[in-house]
């Protein structure tokens, strides 16, 4: 599941290191925590289909988070989230994780390194950013300048200590494959090896502030490695010939050729051949990069990420690039967000542009309660078009609650 603002995966690690904590050497008492974002929508898209003009859509998760700190001064935790509506992937992220003086290391179903220290664009509105964004109504693939291409694979991520604002992390994912939800039984033999398989990822990112200004960057790296793949099929075709009281079966297959002849004796001869296709699978490379700035009240930020043979293809490049401008006092906050796309192949069907926008802005009613609101306009072309057209317009209001 995509997050509802960069970073809120991040958040939520940050917030399993308190919530449900235990005191020294005790048995981990689990807590509560989430999400929950309803939405009332309005759209109106290019296409003239027979869609209802209106929605409401809802968005959450359950956490259930525990730790404990040991006398060594070692800390055990847990994290597990629940989908809060009905999902192929119920059960989203789950891992545990161990931190310390050395750092900190998680282990599971969780993002990569290289997401979870990744700065975005600011958006002014919760769900609705255009870029990574966690409710969706266009039609159109969003952008995103994190990297996703393993997403919640399960890994091995360590993040070191925070050195005069800086912080490095690596993981390594065994198979990218494996998304929650879809990896093996803790009691079954270890995968057959798909298209993708490993994946490494790095991530680096600075926070200070300077004066009443505040500065975030961070840098990202992702390889997947992937294998080609071999897919073999028959398509037969059986005709039946009826001559008196017996009957003779004949199959042919998909080259016109003979595979059997069976009358009431048996099979008096077999042949054919079947089709092989090897499909050639390059490994993907990701590079990411972000900036953000905060001062009076104003967040400045943009961020980038640059994909070399998309999904595999060769040759197959995309950038996704995004920038957002808030402002805000007190409990509300105004501001804007675009993101874009590119993408360039050996063919027309991977060529493309997405350009997308978000205006809007949010009122905390109290704690854990935000009313917002705002409009997103969407365009794009060939590989990039929207399933609805070539543009679409999001109109939407709603509340957030955080627990």
């Amino acid at each position: 599941m995509k997050k509802v603002i960069l970073g809120t995966t991040a958040l939520v690690a940050a917030t399993a290191l308190t919530a449900g904590t235990a005191s020294a050497a005790e048995k981990i008492k689990l807590g509560l925590g989430g999400y929950l974002q309803t939405s009332f929508i309005v759209a109106d898209y290019d296409n003239d289909t027979d869609q209802l003009p209106t929605d409401i859509r809802h968005e959450g998760e359950v956490f259930f988070l525990g730790s404990t700190t040991l006398d060594n001064g070692l800390t055990f935790g847990v994290n597990i989230q629940l989908e809060a509506r009905a999902t192929g992937d119920q059960v989203d992220e789950t891992y545990m994780y161990v931190s310390g003086n050395f750092g900190r290391i998680n282990i599971g179903s969780e993002n990569s390194a290289d997401y979870l220290m990744h700065f975005g664009a600011p958006s002014p509105v919760p769900a609705w950013s255009v870029n990574d964004n966690n409710a969706n109504a266009s039609g159109f693939d969003a952008p995103s300048t994190p990297s996703t291409a393993v997403s919640d694979a399960d890994k091995i991520t360590y993040f070191t200590p925070r050195f005069a604002g800086f912080q490095l992390g690596a993981s390594f994912t065994p198979d990218a494959d494996e998304e929650t939800g879809t990896g093996a039984s803790p009691y079954a033999p270890i995968k057959d090896e798909g298209a993708a398989d490993e994946a490494y990822s790095f991530g680096a990112n600075y926070s200070n502030s300077f004066g009443g200004v505040a500065l975030k960057a961070s840098l990202g790296y992702q390889l997947t490695t992937r294998s080609d793949t071999t897919t073999t099929t028959t398509a037969n075709t059986t005709y039946t010939i009826t001559d008196g009281a017996a009957a003779t079966v004949v199959t042919v297959n998909s080259n016109g050729e003979i595979v059997s002849i069976t009358d009431a004796d048996g099979v008096v001869t077999a042949g054919g051949a079947t089709t092989t296709t090897t499909t050639n699978n390059e490994d993907t490379d990701e590079f990411s990069a972000g900036l953000t700035l905060g001062v009076a009240g104003f967040d400045f930020g943009g961020s980038y990420k640059y994909t070399d043979n998309l999904s595999g293809v060769d040759d197959r490049e995309r950038h996704d690039w995004a920038l957002g401008v808030t402002y805000g006092q007190g409990p509300w906050k105004i501001g804007v967000q675009y993101a874009g796309a590119e993408e360039d192949g050996d063919t027309a069907a991977e060529e493309g542009e997405l350009h997308a926008f978000v205006v809007g802005g949010q009122y905390v009613l109290g704690p854990g309660i935000t009313a917002f609101g705002g409009v997103q306009y969407w365009s794009g072309e060939d590989a990039l078009e929207g399933s609805e057209g070539e543009d679409a317009t999001i109109f939407f209001v709603g509340t957030a609650l955080s627990f």
